[in-house]
Formats: structure tokens, C-alpha cells, sequence
């Protein structure tokens, strides 16, 4: 599968964490992206992207990492099921334990996730971590 695959934001960032956690939650929410585009039947072209802007609020400065896909989107009554241990929309792999794993590392880091979704546009997951840039 052809994918494009496309990252806009700072050229440096911190984050304080574990790289492997970090692997782990941006691997497992582009992963999943990548295995929803495979899945997907679509005559154009197939993307995924990953921006990373920073927000400076009242009480700090904050990376809002949003990574989004032109997939088929998420049913709205799997929303809030998708972060749930061993919730899973794959008929035949996956055990439904990956976003429960993001969702527990991003809480980890102080930080929050969150998605959007429309059926038939694709999903944005949205992750939300302190800047160590301060």
C-alpha cells in the first residue's frame, strides 16, 4: 500500500518521558491509522499526517500533537469504546489492548488524547503533552 505520509510543526521538542513509551503511543495511534487505510477501499490517495503545534496556557506551555488519517472513520457508537481494554473493530488481528495502552501512557505524562472522527473522512487523534521548551 501506497501511503503518503506527512509531519508539519517545530523543528526541536522536549518531551520528558521514556522513549520507549513515547514509540508506544505514536506508534500504536499511526498504526492503527495505516492498518484502518489498508482496510479502506479508495481510489485517492491514501495519508496520514502529524502535526504538532504549541500552546502556551496560563499554567504552562503544551504540545497539542494531532495525527490524522483519510480513512474510513470511526462509527460513532465505537468512540467511546476505543480507548477500552480489549475493544477492537478488527474482524480478523489485533488484540483491543493498543489504544487502551496510548490512552494509560498519555495519562501517565499528565497529558490527555482524544478523537474526531467522521465515517467516511478519516480520524484525527489529538494528544496533548507538556513542553519541556519552557
Amino acid at each position: 500500500m501506497l501511503c503518503l505520509f506527512a509531519t508539519t510543526g517545530p523543528e526541536s521538542i522536549i518531551i520528558r518521558s521514556d522513549e520507549i513509551h513515547l514509540d508506544s503511543i505514536f506508534d500504536n495511534i499511526i498504526r492503527n491509522g495505516k492498518d484502518a487505510l489498508e482496510e479502506y477501499d479508495t481510489t485517492g490517495e491514501r495519508e496520514i499526517k502529524v502535526t504538532i503545534d504549541t500552546k502556551d496556557e496560563g499554567d504552562g506551555k503544551y504540545l497539542d500533537i494531532k495525527i490524522s488519517d483519510n480513512g474510513p472513520g470511526i462509527p460513532e457508537e465505537h468512540i467511546k469504546e476505543i480507548f477500552e481494554p480489549f475493544f477492537s473493530t478488527k474482524p480478523t488481528s489485533g488484540t483491543g489492548l493498543g489504544l487502551g495502552i496510548v490512552k494509560r501512557l498519555v495519562q501517565l505524562y499528565h497529558g490527555k488524547i482524544d478523537v474526531e472522527s467522521k465515517v467516511g473522512e478519516g480520524s484525527i487523534f489529538i494528544v496533548i503533552l507538556a513542553d519541556e521548551n519552557k
